[in-house]
């Protein structure tokens, strides 16, 4: 699930399995410069795998994130699965490509 420059996004009791990121958020606009901010997003109550992060934030990613909520959910390793035999990272924050991120 790619959450790309939205705003006011509520996700719930949701149970996610992702062949690479399951749930991974971007603030990108491949169409031109101006890049809104992904912001007011809300991830509770899921049950979350994949073959490489359950939930990530900054691939993709040339603006901001601001007022992001991910709570109450698991993240887990599916072994039995041979695709999904590996999480690599439960809850990732990066900035690959130069996102800006605000801490209150």
């Amino acid at each position: 699930m790619d959450i790309t420059c939205c705003r006011d996004v509520f996700v719930s009791n949701c149970d996610i399995v992702g062949g690479d990121d399951a749930i991974c958020l971007k603030s990108e606009n491949p169409y031109g410069s101006d890049v809104p901010p992904t912001k007011n997003i809300t991830i509770t109550n899921c049950v979350v795998t994949s073959a490489s992060n359950g939930f990530k934030m900054g691939t993709a990613t040339r603006g901001a994130f601001e007022n992001i909520v991910f709570s109450n959910s698991v993240i887990y390793s599916d072994a039995d699965s041979p695709m999904m035999n590996r999480v690599i990272g439960g809850i990732n924050v990066e900035t690959v490509d130069g996102a800006a991120l605000t801490a209150w």
